[in-house]
């Protein structure tokens, strides 16, 4: 399997390893991940608690994902975690 990059600018999405085209899934994936990047958006959380509000969040999808807890369960168990830290 060949090296697969993704662009974090704009003016790297223009590159010639991001726009080549050899027929390959990872050459397709990166010419449709740079041609996407003007719709990226930075999910940055700049907020006091960010990492453990992002680890909690992590953590009730796990929960969710190997059945330890209904999705929904786990959803209501981050909402009370964020609302107590925001």
């Amino acid at each position: 399997m060949g090296s697969t990059g993704y662009p974090t600018t704009a003016e790297a999405s223009n590159a010639e390893f991001f726009q080549q085209d050899d027929g390959s899934l990872e050459a397709r994936a990166r010419r449709v991940q740079a041609g996407q990047l003007n719709q990226a958006s930075d999910l940055t959380l700049d907020v006091p608690n960010s990492k453990d509000l992002y680890e909690a969040f992590m953590k009730a999808i796990e929960a969710a994902f190997y059945g330890h807890k209904t999705p929904q369960e786990a959803l209501e168990e981050v909402v009370i975690f964020w609302n107590s830290r925001l």
